[in-house]
């Protein structure tokens, strides 16, 4: 049962792109794990002697093998998202599955709206603007009454999301002290 929770949480993480590339050494673990679960699995399936397979095929050990896997791609996951929240600290307002879906979507600027106004205060969108040839940039801040706040830099997003969001936070104290 611990094994199969644990790799509940931790599939959807590793089923993006960018963590995959950024955790090359733990996408690798949880794909030994992966591999190892469906092998367990497919063994038992449709078995009415499960027990008797259990025992002679040692799976309870296999199954406490994949648990320190999963325990160690756990706290390097852990150690990941410490490392983003010390480059841009605003991420500490976030629980970690939000930070997650926002890190799995970094390619995809949209998927910050939704957390906006937990990262700053009554921002709730930014007015992101799709180009033709090249990255998306942001021109404007909206708040949550509707209020405009125009950048006097646009912010281009094409680095890793706490970059971008950190140009973000430094236009925007720029704009507000002109």
């Amino acid at each position: 049962m611990t094994c199969q929770r644990n790799w509940l949480h931790v599939e959807p993480v590793f089923n993006c792109l960018e963590i995959q590339r950024q955790l090359p050494e733990e996408t690798k673990v949880f794909s030994q794990v992966i591999s190892t679960w469906k092998e367990v699995t497919s063994k038992l399936q449709n078995r009415l002697n499960a027990l008797q397979i259990i025992i002679s095929k040692r799976i309870p050990e296999i199954l406490k093998n994949c648990n320190k896997h999963l325990e160690f791609i756990k706290k390097r996951l852990e150690d990941y998202l410490e490392m983003k929240r010390m480059i841009f600290p605003r991420f500490y307002f976030l629980s970690t599955n939000e930070l997650l879906a926002i890190l799995a979507g970094s390619r995809n600027p949209e998927s910050v709206q939704p957390h906006l106004v937990k990262c700053f205060e009554n921002v709730k969108q930014l007015m992101i603007c799709k180009q033709e040839i090249g990255p998306s940039t942001i021109r404007m801040l909206m708040s949550a009454e509707g209020e405009g706040l125009v950048l006097h830099k646009k912010i281009h997003v094409r680095s890793a999301v706490e970059q971008w969001l950190a140009n973000v936070e430094k236009s925007m104290f720029e704009a507000l002290k002109k």
